[in-house]
């Protein structure tokens, strides 16, 4: 979703922060997943359990960043136009 958004908008500092906070959770990614092998390996251990929440905000929260940063480039119709999934596509009116 980041790329397409990406790709349809003119906005050069919104399409910066896009790829930015894309790219923060690429590399969170392999940390989360890790955090939570270690906590499913001991679920007793409080500092697993710390180690998990304190990943999961930062997941999170780039997740956010990244939701707001893509709303803030794109419109629903013109995401919904070159997305190419009807199924996301609004309704027409008088359906």
């Amino acid at each position: 979703v980041a790329n397409l958004a990406c790709s349809i908008s003119n906005n050069e500092e919104g399409v910066k922060l896009v790829r930015m906070a894309a790219t923060q959770i690429d590399s969170l990614c392999p940390q989360v997943i890790n955090a939570a092998l270690t906590l499913a390996a001991r679920p007793q251990s409080k500092v697993a359990q710390d180690n998990m929440d304190v990943f999961k905000d930062q997941w999170e929260k780039q997740v956010r960043v990244l939701t707001e940063a893509v709303d803030d480039i794109t419109s629903v119709d013109d995401f919904l136009s070159v997305s190419g999934n009807p199924r996301m596509q609004a309704p027409e009116q008088g359906s």
